[in-house]
């Protein structure tokens, strides 16, 4: 498949992406707002905290869901259809192993920290423990649909994805229109929906990839020597993913140890707003993933470097057009989002977005090209160790007395420190040109900053952003000037066209 070919498919994927993307940020915002409202502030933390808990243990899940698609997307590169089929059972007989690993562990180690660690109200322990049996089942449901999740994105189904995912998020929409009418433990019953959805959503899964694709099937398969591979491969991400792991849940719990549930209460509201912004940079990372291993499995390693380096600065210029203007009105989109947002939640939630920023620049892309050589243990250890110490230097910042929003401070500081290293062994192992990198994305992220941000920050400093009025001349005069900035100095020549094709083709069809 050509180049020209490749991108258009790229293009495609993403625009079914984002228009999962838009439908599913505008409902997530709004169950999260109801959601709030009917369980309380304090539920509300618990039903998070509770589930990051089993969370701790699912790391080992997402460890191996990167083994599987790496390997998956491999074999279609190379056109190894009989290895593909191999690949696949593989993977689904190791992922129900682990299934019953994690059950075993949540029910005694987790069970254990649920109930001896956790800051829970005395009256709310019996619901938290329903929550968390509930949660487990999830769980198990979860990891059993990985190797089919990464089927349908190894062969670039993103339309299937796509309408998979917005049925799931409007099953939950349901799901909270029956919460605001049942009168009952509204927590429980938050899970137990939750848990028939996750259920509805898996047979839904296996039976699309059932019927469409041929490697699909269960069976008692064993070659050692692919086993070996899949779970060495997964070894080793096993340990980035428990560092990633101590930045999201092992802060999440951190904060509830120092400052009990209300806190995690906007922990979570700050997390769901800048998930929502850079799940657009996430969905187009997803679209180009499988043909950055595509690329190394038939050896173009020019287009493979070339495509990384323009889904990096595309993925900054998404999470920055959509970041900046939220984070100048972050008060005012918070009180019309959930009329009174927890404390803290604006702060967090732009310390958040700038730790988007610099992720979008380093991250997936550049994690999949060495994910891509399957030599992946360097890359691991070096960047696992670095991601893994915000844990232990967030758990002393805060024993000195720090406030809450420290720990994403120093978040922020880590990412940047992890991505420059990521990028140092793209360089090393994979063969990445410096002078490229910065020619193609360093130079144009400077320029897109440092033109896009100052007439918005004066327009700021003049207009409170308290009423309708303020909030539109900030809105309008950010997305104005980012728009020119970035066509103007953000896009390469081809881009341009590109974007000038679309924009034509688009007005003649109102016309």
């Amino acid at each position: 498949m050509s180049e020209s070919q490749n991108n258009k498919r790229i293009a495609k994927n993403t625009l079914f992406l984002y228009m999962r993307m838009l439908l599913t940020m505008v409902i997530s915002l709004y169950t999260s707002r109801v959601t709030l409202a009917t369980l309380g502030v304090v539920d509300y933390g618990i039903y998070n905290v509770v589930g990051g808990v089993i969370s701790m243990f699912a790391f080992l899940n997402s460890s191996l869901s990167s083994s599987t698609q790496r390997f998956l997307t491999f074999s279609l590169g190379q056109g190894d259809f009989i290895q593909l089929k191999k690949v696949f059972t593989a993977s689904l007989n190791i992922h129900i192993i682990l299934s019953v690993l994690i059950v075993l562990l949540g029910e005694t180690l987790g069970l254990w920290f649920l109930n001896n660690k956790l800051v829970i109200p005395a009256d709310r322990v019996f619901a938290a423990n329903m929550v968390y049996q509930l949660t487990i089942f999830m769980s198990l449901i979860s990891i059993i649909q990985v190797p089919f999740d990464g089927t349908i994105i190894a062969h670039e189904k993103m339309d299937i994805f796509a309408y998979f995912s917005l049925l799931d998020i409007i099953l939950k929409l349901a799901v909270v229109f029956i919460l605001m009418i049942v009168d009952w433990d509204k927590m429980i019953l938050l899970a137990i929906l939750y848990s028939l959805v996750v259920l509805f959503r898996f047979i839904l899964y296996v039976v699309y990839c059932k019927r469409h694709f041929i490697e699909i099937g269960f069976r008692f398969f064993y070659n050692k020597l692919l086993y070996k591979q899949l779970v060495s491969f997964a070894g080793w991400n096993l340990f980035g993913a428990v560092a990633v792991l101590s930045k999201d849940q092992g802060l999440n719990i951190l904060l509830n140890l120092f400052f009990g549930p209300i806190v995690n209460a906007a922990r979570t509201v700050s997390y769901q707003v800048s998930s929502a912004i850079a799940n657009f940079m996430i969905n187009f990372q997803t679209a180009i993933n499988p043909q950055v291993v595509k690329y190394y499995a038939s050896n173009e390693l020019d287009n493979m470097e070339r495509l990384v380096y323009r889904g990096s600065k595309l993925s900054f210029i998404l999470t920055f057009f959509l970041g900046f203007p939220a984070a100048l009105n972050i008060d005012f989109l918070l009180d019309i989002w959930l009329v009174k947002a927890p404390n803290n939640a604006n702060i967090f939630i732009i310390l958040l977005l700038i730790d988007n920023m610099i992720w979008s620049i380093f991250g997936s892309p550049m994690a999949n090209s060495l994910q891509a050589t399957g030599n992946i243990k360097k890359y691991q250890i070096i960047v696992g160790c670095i991601v893994i110490s915000i844990l232990p230097i967030s758990y002393f910042a805060l024993k000195l007395g720090c406030e809450p929003q420290m720990v994403f401070v120093i978040g922020i500081f880590i990412t940047l420190i992890s991505g420059v290293m990521r990028y140092k062994l793209c360089v090393s192992q994979v063969g990445f040109h410096v002078r490229l990198f910065l020619k193609m994305v360093v130079k144009r992220v400077v320029y897109i900053l440092l033109l896009s941000m100052p007439i918005p920050l004066v327009v700021k400093h003049f207009y409170s952003a308290s009423t309708w009025h303020d909030f539109l001349i900030i809105l309008l005069t950010t997305l104005i000037i980012s728009a020119v900035v970035i066509y103007t100095v953000g896009l390469e020549k081809e881009e341009k066209l590109y974007v000038r094709s679309v924009l034509n083709d688009r007005f003649k069809r109102w016309i």
